[in-house]
């Protein structure tokens, strides 16, 4: 599961349509606001899965809020930039397949 929140959505959704062609099961959950933040949605749907990847284009705000979310019920995985520059859907595709892969 891709959590995702702002401009890395674009590229969390160009990953899941590529993941997917590659035969992948891989959903998205495009938050529109943080507030309030869908805290039970998160923790059912963590419960189903086996990792949360959220992409942000910071440090980890929201990883940590939905790590609190999860509850330990999947593991959940930062993938961050700071350095001005976006995240572009093969980094989310290839963070994706390394958890599959045993990551």
């Amino acid at each position: 599961l891709i959590i995702s929140y702002g401009t890395p959505t674009r590229a969390a959704e160009a990953a899941v349509e590529e993941l997917r062609r590659g035969g992948l099961g891989v959903g998205l959950l495009d938050l529109k606001t943080l507030w309030p933040f869908p805290t039970r949605l998160i923790r059912t749907l963590a419960a189903q899965v086996e990792c949360i990847l959220v992409p942000e284009l910071n440090m980890g705000q929201v990883v940590l809020l939905v790590r609190m979310a999860a509850e330990g019920k999947a593991k959940v995985r930062h993938l961050g930039r700071v350095d001005g520059n976006l995240i572009f859907p093969h980094e989310i595709c290839d963070a994706v397949r390394e958890e599959v892969q045993g990551g």
